[in-house]
Order: C-alpha cells, then structure tokens, then sequence
C-alpha cells in the first residue's frame, strides 16, 4: 500500500492542466496522494465539485464572498 498524503490545497481542475487533469488525478491516486482541489471563484468552485465528485479521494473546497453566495442555489450550497 502506497503512503497516504493529502495534498490541501490544489488546483488541478484549472485550465493549465485542461489536456490531462484525469491523467495528474489518477497517477497522484495511484501513488497514495489524495488531494483537496479549491475553487477561488464560482466556476472553478463548481469544477472542484464535479472533481470531487468523480474520484474517491478528492475533496472540494470553496470560499466566496457572502454576496456572491446569494447568487448561487441553496442546493449547490449545500451539496458538499
């Protein structure tokens, strides 16, 4: 069994690794690293969400300012 890391702060669901985020996922998984992708506004918080949902693994994180909260439905709020 591979030794288990956290990496808690990343952001492999940015457009700089748009060709091959599922390859970085899936080589760092395989090598024990799990991650906590973060969203620094609403879309990429979003993709955090879809990441982490798609792999055991990964967590999401989001911030945003409560004015933009207000924005966003109460059920993407509270899904993760």
């Amino acid at each position: 069994m591979p030794t288990r890391l956290i990496d808690t702060h990343c952001h492999v669901h940015f457009s700089a690794y748009k060709k091959d985020m599922d390859e970085v996922i899936r080589r760092a998984l395989a090598d024990g690293v799990f991650m906590i992708v973060v969203g620094t506004q609403i879309t990429t918080s979003q993709k955090a969400i879809e990441v982490a949902k798609k792999y055991d693994g990964i967590w999401a994180a989001y911030w945003e300012q409560l004015r933009v909260l207000r924005r966003w439905p109460v059920e993407f709020i509270l899904c993760n």
